[in-house]
């Protein structure tokens, strides 16, 4: 029996049909409307005890989409919010002391009209 056959027998193919119908219809992608509800339905079939391959079959989401929301739920971090990881800060950006020192030097500059730059 295959994983798809598991949910069906698990859920009832009634259940199983609305839920691939409204998960279908969700606009689930990162930073689209439904994105904090579709974590949220990953994150109820894991308490529920469907395995990652269930899920995957059942959603179409990848494997690490899966595991990461369950290591989220075991470690108790999940919050709601996004759970990617920040960008980070390239390294070449200045600071915000250098940014305001430079600014600060910036104005004191004698600009010809018209023009953003000094031309000496």
């Amino acid at each position: 029996m295959n994983a798809l056959e598991r949910v069906v027998k698990k859920m009832g193919e009634e259940s199983f049909n609305a839920l691939k119908k409204t998960w279908n219809a969700m606009k689930t992608g990162y930073g689209e409307a439904k994105w904090e509800q579709g974590e949220g339905v990953i994150l109820g079939l894991t308490t529920q005890g469907y395995s990652d391959r269930e899920i995957k079959a059942l959603l179409g989401v990848g494997g690490s989409h899966v595991s990461r929301l369950r290591k989220i739920h075991k470690d108790g971090t999940w919050d709601g919010s996004h759970t990617h990881r920040p960008m980070k800060v390239p390294h070449h950006t200045l600071s915000s002391d250098n940014l305001t020192t430079f600014i600060e030097d910036y104005k004191t500059w004698e600009l010809e009209d018209g023009f953003p730059y000094s031309h000496r």
